[in-house]
């Protein structure tokens, strides 16, 4: 193996342990975006960066990510009253953007997601709102994993996590509050902790083909902002990646069907083909610091 295939593949490797999805607003506890750890990744705590106040209501959230796996969906939950137990959900089985095409480690580049979910009302001063990856991706097409411990059978074994602090500003005490999903959320009759690859349109960062109250820009993260809605769904993702070089990359095609299950109209069946490039390869002294990260991080 040449010593440029092994800077590309120890690239790859590097990125793929090291990153993949977190908050954007309100503002994570920690800005890693590889954080495994159930249930915050480990990082920070209540008295972490916030918290953002919300008012009961629809209120826009944005999260973004760094690394692509095709066909993983998102959750967001909320916490009970300064504890990180997370019983709460209030969108399940957010689709994936297959399209999507970040760059690690350059910002600009990351998939961003914004979503407009319902804050219950509910006073609570210490809460949290988690954001949850299931890495359907790695369990191949047609099969499914069940969220929980090692111990759990058929288990999802590798899942990203990402938490922000809140405040929420509604009367209903926390431990009295009985959370449901939106009744016209397509995906909510799914199983609250079994997933498989889900993906689905998204365009400006919204998801498309859904109520456009779920598009709506609304709440602290977004205030006053009128940001364009979805068009009609597609499901042929378009590829946005350029990169500059004197040869042409080497270029890797991906076929994804994606079948779950429920009676929801529309999104039941997803053929998704896209090209991707490998990235450009790095430079001999990175590749020093990357052999020299992967020695201590196994030894």
């Amino acid at each position: 193996m040449s010593l440029l295939h092994l800077s590309v593949l120890l690239s790859l490797l590097f990125a793929s342990i090291t990153a993949h999805s977190r908050w954007k607003c309100p503002v994570p506890r920690s800005s890693s975006t590889g954080l495994k750890k159930d249930p915050c990744g480990g990082a920070g705590n209540f008295a972490t960066n916030g918290p953002l106040v919300l008012s009961p209501g629809p209120n826009t959230l944005e999260y973004e990510e760094s690394i692509s796996h095709k066909g993983a969906p998102f959750r967001i939950a909320l916490s009970q009253d300064g504890k990180d137990v997370y019983d709460c959900i209030l969108l399940n089985h957010i689709p994936h953007n297959d399209a999507g095409r970040p760059n690690y480690g350059n910002d600009k580049t990351y998939v961003q997601y914004r979503i407009t979910v319902d804050i219950p009302d509910v006073k609570c001063d210490k809460c949290a709102l988690q954001l949850i990856n299931p890495m359907t991706d790695k369990i191949g097409k047609g099969n499914s994993c069940v969220l929980g411990s090692s111990s759990t059978p058929n288990y999802c074994f590798s899942v990203y996590h990402s938490c922000a602090n809140v405040k929420i500003t509604g009367k209903i005490p926390r431990d009295q509050l009985n959370c449901t999903q939106p009744a016209d959320w397509p995906y909510r009759k799914l199983s609250d902790h079994v997933y498989t690859q889900e993906s689905h349109s998204w365009q400006n960062g919204l998801l498309a083909g859904l109520p456009s109250r779920y598009s709506n820009q609304i709440g602290a993260c977004f205030p006053g902002a009128t940001l364009p809605a979805p068009t009609q769904a597609s499901t042929k993702p378009t590829n946005s990646s350029a990169i500059n070089s004197k040869s042409p990359p080497t270029r890797f095609k991906i076929v994804a069907t994606v079948k779950l299950p429920g009676d929801f109209a529309g999104d039941a069946s997803e053929t998704v083909t896209s090209t991707s490039a490998a990235q450009t390869p790095i430079p001999g002294f990175c590749l020093v610091t990357l052999i020299s990260y992967f020695i201590q991080l196994f030894y």
